[in-house]
């Protein structure tokens, strides 16, 4: 097999693995810890590849737009002047990325505590708190630039959103970004619950 098609056909396993965990999360961390080991038997690292980590990225600057917004609805923050808007929204995203990326590590690097139940192995682990992070790709890549356009940047910088039209679908966006985030932990909830049994099984 080429190099090109060898590529292909990593990056459509890896797609049908990504689909899966979204429709079916105990099919698909399975077959993402399949994935694992197979790369790690082949002396790839990490053997869980970089997906965890983009999506642990992904899930962290969603949880940071998920507090931006509930934040400017309800009046907790104080509002940070236009010119300063988009600067506030990258620096917070940003710190969030961060912020899921080294979360991500930590929890791998202290796998020994035995989060899951039963308890799973720590790459196990930083396989489902990556990928769990995935849903969150929606409130970015769809919710954020519809944010900015109908209800303007200065609402996600706290600033006080004055048209009816705005004020509607930010009470609209903040729902679907909290049902995402409620997606995203049923998907961690359940690969934590298939990862242990797969290492009973293994175990066994």
């Amino acid at each position: 097999m080429s190099r090109v098609s060898a590529r292909s056909a990593a990056s459509a396993q890896l797609g049908a693995v990504l689909r899966n965990v979204l429709t079916d999360p105990a099919a698909g961390f399975a077959s993402a810890r399949r994935r694992a080991l197979e790369r790690a038997e082949i002396g790839k690292r990490p053997a869980e590849g970089l997906a965890p980590y983009v999506c642990a990225a992904i899930g962290g600057a969603g949880l940071m737009l998920a507090w931006l917004q509930v934040g400017a609805l309800t009046g907790l923050r104080s509002g940070a002047s236009p010119e300063h808007a988009w600067s506030l929204i990258g620096a917070a995203l940003l710190t969030g990325a961060v912020g899921g990326v080294g979360g991500l590590v930590l929890y791998g690097a202290w796998g020994h505590l035995r989060v899951a139940r039963p308890p799973a192995d720590a790459r196990s682990l930083r396989i489902v708190a990556g990928l769990s992070g995935l849903p969150l790709v929606l409130a970015l890549a769809v919710l954020l630039p519809l944010d900015a356009v109908v209800a303007g940047p200065g609402f996600l910088a706290g600033a006080a959103v004055s048209d009816a039209v705005a004020r509607l679908w930010a009470a609209l966006s903040v729902a679907l970004t909290l049902a995402l985030v409620a997606w995203s932990v049923t998907v961690a909830a359940l690969g934590l619950r298939a990862a242990g049994a797969g290492s009973r099984a293994r175990v066994m």
